[in-house]
């Protein structure tokens, strides 16, 4: 019999780890680099005496005890790294959070111990807590166990981590704190539906425990009762997904719109927030509702009104043309709770409701737009060119963000 062959991975794979390293201290010093960029903006921008409502406001994304930054900074970094606003407002928070409360942390990050995003998890579950106890966790989660081991932060998972993290914050947390953070906790709850292009939909979100508790056992019993009784032999994991979709698919189901589009070149049928669908798909959704059938919108019609409010049927070409995205660079939200319409010139600088002087922005990016230096320019049906208020210059098109100039 052939002896056997042993192989040395780490050396096997040595180049790696060594990659593995230099985009850790890469990471650490691209984080100090912003949250250096966005403290310096705090002396040589400083807004008017009195903020009225709308305007940008100075607000400590990094937390208690990290400098006051322009509430608009995440729309500039966002759109100069090809970020949306909300990946670049944590990276940004993540920055300040490490420089300013966590420098324990972001010296092992520097010194290419600890992967990224342990650190930046740290930051994030600790950014509503004072200093003094940022601290604590900082000092401990950086130290050794015992001599000659290394940080506990860099042999902890992702689960343990949030353990400890957890463990330090009920440890510090007075009851009368513990009820804030509940009650904050609470009004935090949220459902987000990312539909794919596969004919799914992914669902994230927070529940309370009691609630999520009730549906994990409902989706569990009807899970169950799939099988022993209709001999469904389909995974746990998609009978518990069929389980969900029958809590929500009923005749009294208030009306959906849907919009299904046909591709005469490739001959298949696609359908808005969801992707290519099939005919089996389509006869689903319409079998399961009240079905509204509307006129083709022309989405390079111009559409005049000669108020403020824009009409519905302009704010549904806004949507479609837009694919149900914010027209600013690269913000991946999407209009299921609304967005602004808003005037590429302002109505009360002459600016008028029509098709080529309004696109849909979400809140956020509406005040960035209203009142900071970034403008716009409408240029065609969907796009909207913009410059940054350092002159940076990006085309929207579509909900697809292109860089023209830097």
């Amino acid at each position: 019999m052939a002896a056997e062959t042993w192989f040395d991975t780490r050396e096997e794979l040595a180049d790696a780890l060594a990659l593995g390293v230099t985009i850790r201290r890469a990471e650490a010093e691209r984080m100090r680099t912003i949250a250096t960029w966005a403290a310096s903006r705090t002396t040589s921008q400083r807004g008017p005496a009195r903020v009225l409502p709308g305007q940008e406001r100075r607000v400590p994304f990094g937390g208690p005890g990290s400098p006051d930054v322009p509430e608009f900074l995440p729309a500039e970094l966002g759109a100069t790294l090809g970020l949306s606003a909300f990946a670049a407002q944590k990276l940004l928070s993540d920055s300040l959070s490490l420089v300013h409360r966590l420098p324990d942390l972001l010296a092992l990050l520097e010194q290419g111990e600890v992967e990224a995003w342990k650190v930046r998890m740290v930051a994030a579950a600790t950014r509503e807590l004072p200093q003094s106890v940022v601290g604590i966790i900082d000092c401990q989660l950086a130290a050794p166990a015992r001599r000659g081991a290394p940080p506990r932060i860099v042999r902890l998972t992702r689960s343990t981590l949030q353990d400890v993290v957890d463990h330090h914050l009920l440890a510090q947390a007075d009851p009368a704190q513990t009820t804030d953070v509940h009650h904050d906790a609470q009004a935090r709850r949220y459902v987000a539906f990312k539909p794919g292009l596969d004919g799914t939909t992914d669902i994230t979100g927070t529940l309370s425990n009691e609630d999520a508790r009730r549906l994990e056992q409902h989706l569990d019993h009807t899970a169950s009762e799939m099988a022993d009784i209709e001999g469904d032999t389909r995974s746990r994991g998609v009978r518990r997904a069929e389980a969900l979709g029958r809590l929500v698919v009923h005749p009294g189901l208030a009306q959906t719109v849907l919009y299904v589009h046909f591709d005469r070149v490739s001959g298949t049928w696609s359908a808005d927030d969801i992707g290519t669908i099939s005919a089996d798909e389509a006869e689903s959704m319409v079998g399961h509702g009240n079905i509204t059938i509307k006129p083709v919108i022309d989405l390079a019609a111009e559409i005049t009104t000669t108020g403020y409010v824009a009409p519905p049927r302009l704010r549904e070409q806004l949507k479609l043309s837009q694919r149900n995205l914010c027209a600013f660079p690269h913000c991946d939200r999407r209009g299921t709770t609304g967005f602004d319409v808003d005037h590429v010139t302002p109505h009360d600088a002459g600016g008028a409701t029509t098709t080529s002087n309004t696109h849909l922005l979400c809140r956020y990016h509406h005040r960035v737009k209203t009142h900071s230096q970034w403008r716009a320019a409408k240029t065609a049906p969907g796009v909207t060119t913009w410059t940054s208020p350092t002159g940076q210059v990006f085309e929207v098109a579509h909900g697809l963000t292109t860089r023209l100039r830097t």
